[in-house]
């Protein structure tokens, strides 16, 4: 068994590593076993704990692809699996965990919730500019990546524009949290490639998802604040006018 431990992570429980490893003897079909974390700041004070299982209870090719609950310290993945799979892509500098559990399940690697916070991930003022660009080149990267491979099951690749929607739309609302409201607006604009809903509609939806990503980390969103952005309402203009 495999775990892994990223730079400024840490384990908040003891029994992690031993709970893991007693639910692939109570599993034998699983490859990999993940956690719930904890986001802490700077001096190890808690900010939200991450329960992901609520939302998505079932790991699958599907919901890994929608969602993306993963966090590399919280993962334990069977050797043989990891070795089969080429461990990590060593080009991508983050995301590197979305791509690696989504080729797992790719190659049919059954997957699983040990349903605890267990692990405690740092999150750093200092380097938020560096970091939130670069998430979200490599996270599109992932999937361009993924969607390339010409074997993939008709089911998925029909889920592609609904994944890069939704994947857009939420980095779009990072860079609005990060206060990088140029950027956002860039997102959401590409967005609109995949939309599934008339433009108006959208509009509705960029707001409706921004409220429940907003949610679901436990921050508040202030819609007059978003809407009376100079950058979002250029894109608003921009969209109207098309």
């Amino acid at each position: 068994m495999i775990a892994f431990l990223d730079a400024d992570d840490f384990w908040l429980l003891p029994e992690k590593l031993g709970e893991q490893v007693n639910c692939f003897e109570q599993q034998p079909s699983l490859g990999s076993v993940h956690t719930g974390w904890r986001i802490v700041d700077e001096a190890g004070d808690k900010i939200i704990d991450v329960e992901p299982w609520g939302d998505v209870p079932n790991l699958n090719l599907e919901s890994w692809l929608m969602y993306k609950p993963v966090k590399t310290s919280g993962m334990m993945i069977r050797q043989d699996w990891l070795e089969k799979v080429g461990g990590f892509d060593g080009e991508l500098r983050q995301s590197h965990d979305v791509d690696l559990v989504l080729r797992l399940a790719l190659m049919g690697c059954a997957a699983a919730w040990w349903r605890r916070v267990a692990v405690g991930y740092r999150r750093y003022q200092g380097n938020t500019t560096r970091n939130t660009q670069t998430q979200a080149k490599c996270l599109l990267k992932v999937l361009d990546k993924f969607f390339s491979h010409r074997d993939l099951p008709a089911s998925i690749q029909q889920m592609e524009s609904q994944v890069r929607y939704h994947t857009l739309v939420w980095i779009a609302w990072y860079q609005y949290y990060q206060g990088f409201y140029g950027e956002m607006a860039r997102f959401l604009k590409r967005s609109l490639e995949y939309t599934p809903y008339y433009k108006v509609e959208t509009i509705s939806d960029w707001v409706e998802q921004f409220k429940k990503f907003s949610v679901q980390n436990r921050l508040s969103l202030d819609i007059c604040l978003l809407t009376d952005l100079p950058e979002w309402q250029q894109l608003i203009f921009k969209i109207r006018a098309i």
